[in-house]
């Protein structure tokens, strides 16, 4: 019996002493990234991790997607890097296997750069760059590569900084960056996993800032989803020819987030979109469970953001104007989804689920006047924002129409008639192979669901893009054979489980094959 006491203890101390080496390990390594975490999260918007060894690169190669989405110039010049690099066996030796942080920033030229930084395994020799063609400026290498493609190189001890443009590394090591929000969202993901090919953070913090050089105008209308504070989200990237996948979470950290009102709602599968046009060019859609317990929250959200009492007093004229209660009206007849949506003219609609259209239209009827036989305005302002939040604050005093159990918005009445000729005639987004071939691509439940289709926004990005990235997304080489853009969120604990996906044309499937309808 002693025996047996004796080999129970062993084996527990060696679990301790095991136990003890593979955390001690597991903080050093932590810890030598440090540097490179907080250098580059304190820079950029967009940050992709991911381990510095030749099958990540292999695959990245035959990944064409990759060269799509940032463009044949940095895709060239990330190549040329990595030829550079470990075509030296030395720094190969120190550098195989290391933690690499990518970032892409804003320069001061007005266009977007990158960074690269990575802590190595020992002190740098700076005889390993000999082989390299390279000009010495302050300590900071500028190396050409090649006939037309530069970079700039800047180390120190076991530290390294990369970027295709000087300004990032005039102060890589003034140790000014020691640590930052992003920085510290990122470490309590622990996603530095090899089971991933790579992750992939995004600080909205500083989103509108990376996409300035882009955008011809402020971030607005459904782009405004970008246009957020204390929200991050991280992704894994998973491998595919034909689309570009990425699964995660987004976390949101402002309590005064309209996204907050949708956090612990559980995900559905979304119908509101069989009634969309077919010349749909994006689209939001929200999901809620029970429309009375979700407007608790909203109520919430309305005190948050100070515009409580405005519309409580608008809800109160309208009561006593009118006799009409919409606190006690409205509840009854919503059911479970709403959004908005916009055409590939750039005509904005709003669309709300009932569950008794017929009702909802009697109801409404002194509280708006008839401008066709189909077709009526509100006469009071600022209901449905009262009643939807942020979504329906673009329709202060629409146009509307009740037809099937749902409610369509517009601003103008001709916007409202061209719906309606899609409707009838069946020209529907849901009946086209290339929305189906994209929502199968997608969990068929979401609790917030974005959407952009290619071709149909062709007018509308040419609005909003500077002339170099329109003409790359039009290009054979840029966006041109995509299909659709989406973003799913799926309610998760306070957190969203997050699927971005950019979809590549697929050959024509028969309506029969694919069936998106339930």
């Amino acid at each position: 019996m002693k025996r047996f006491y004796f080999v129970i203890t062993i084996l527990i101390a060696a679990i301790f002493i095991m136990a003890y080496q593979y955390f001690k390990i597991l903080n050093k390594g932590t810890s030598d990234n440090e540097w490179a975490l907080n250098q580059t999260a304190s820079n950029a918007a967009l940050l992709v991790s991911f381990d510095n060894d030749k099958t990540f690169y292999e695959i990245i190669n035959g990944q064409g997607i990759i060269r799509q989405v940032i463009g044949e110039q940095k895709t060239d010049l990330l190549k040329s890097i990595y030829e550079d690099f470990n075509a030296n066996s030395s720094f190969k030796a120190i550098s195989e296997s290391n933690k690499v942080f990518l970032g892409f920033v804003p320069l001061k030229n007005k266009e977007i750069g990158f960074m690269i930084t990575l802590q190595l395994k020992n002190k740098i020799n700076p005889g390993i760059f000999k082989h390299l063609n390279a000009e010495n400026n302050n300590n900071i290498l500028k190396i050409k590569s090649g006939d037309s493609t530069q970079y700039y190189l800047s180390f120190k001890d076991n530290k390294l900084a990369i970027a295709d443009n000087e300004d990032c590394l005039l102060h890589i090591f003034d140790n000014k960056n020691t640590n930052n929000n992003f920085a510290s969202y990122i470490r309590t993901q622990n996603k530095f996993s090899k089971n991933v090919l790579a992750n992939i953070y995004v600080d909205f913090n500083q989103l509108s800032k990376l996409l300035a050089p882009i955008l011809n105008s402020e971030l607005s209308g459904e782009l405004n989803v970008l246009k957020q504070k204390d929200i991050y989200a991280n992704f894994s990237y998973n491998f595919s020819t034909e689309k570009l996948l990425l699964n995660g979470y987004l976390d949101i950290q402002n309590d005064h987030n309209y996204f907050k009102l949708f956090e612990n709602i559980p995900e559905q599968k979304i119908y509101i979109d069989e009634i969309l046009p077919d010349k749909t060019a994006n689209y939001a859609i929200y999901s809620i469970s029970d429309y009375t317990n979700w407007q608790k929250a909203l109520i919430k959200w309305h005190n948050n953001n100070k515009s409580a009492q405005k519309t409580e007093q608008q809800i109160n004229l309208i009561k006593e104007k009118y006799r009409i209660d919409l606190n006690q009206i409205l509840p009854k007849y919503i059911k479970n989804q709403f959004g908005c949506f916009e055409l590939n003219t750039g005509e904005k609609f709003g669309l709300i689920a009932l569950n008794n259209g017929d009702k909802l239209s009697q109801a409404l009827l002194d509280l708006s006047t008839e401008y066709s036989p189909e077709i009526r305005i509100f006469k009071e302002p600022g209901i449905l924002y009262s009643f939807f939040g942020e979504p329906f604050k673009k329709f202060d005093r629409p146009f509307y129409i009740i037809k099937d159990n749902f409610l369509v918005v517009a601003n103008n009445a001709s916007s409202l008639q061209v719906f309606l000729n899609s409707y009838n005639n069946g020209k529907l987004l849901a009946a086209t192979s290339g929305y189906q071939q994209f929502i199968s691509q997608l969990p068929n439940a979401s609790t917030i669901l974005y959407y952009i289709n290619n071709d149909n926004s062709t007018d509308i990005f040419s609005r909003n893009l500077k002339t170099p990235y329109y003409k790359h997304f039009r290009s054979e080489s840029g966006f041109k054979n995509y299909n659709a853009y989406g973003l799913q969120l799926m309610a998760d604990n306070g957190k969203f489980l997050s699927n971005v996906v950019l979809m590549t044309k697929q050959k024509e499937l028969s309506v029969d094959s694919l069936t998106h309808l339930p």
